[in-house]
């Protein structure tokens, strides 16, 4: 089954600590909160083109790839202010990615804990 996060991916960069994965993921979901505030259906261009670029670029680094390649489709809509429509569909598909990321990292925190659990038994 494929998540939505590649922790093979993610492991590149982490080494497979735990801590620092925890730490990454603690980043990721504030940058997520803050771009999310700016990407309205009527932000300017330039407000909608930085925040869905800079969540696609943190969606990548962390491996999760799905909300990555909704972020690019949203990226595109720059220059199209004027349908706030089709921002506000690219938008609740970004807030269903991210939701769906969020819920995989409540997943991955709830495993290690009672790895953690485990272990120290």
């Amino acid at each position: 089954m494929e998540t939505a996060i590649d922790y093979e991916h993610l492991a590149q960069y982490t080494g497979g600590d735990a801590a620092l994965e925890a730490e990454i993921f603690s980043l990721f979901q504030n940058q997520i909160e803050s771009w999310l505030r700016v990407l309205e259906p009527d932000s300017a261009d330039e407000d909608w083109a930085a925040a869905s670029h800079s969540l696609k670029g943190s969606a990548k680094g962390v491996g999760a790839n799905h909300l990555a390649e909704v972020c690019a489709r949203a990226e595109k809509l720059v220059g199209e202010a004027g349908d706030p429509a089709g921002r506000e569909v690219a938008r609740n598909r970004i807030l269903d990615a991210v939701n769906t990321v969020n819920d995989e990292i409540a997943r991955q925190d709830y495993r290690r804990t009672v790895s953690d659990l485990r272990s120290a038994s």
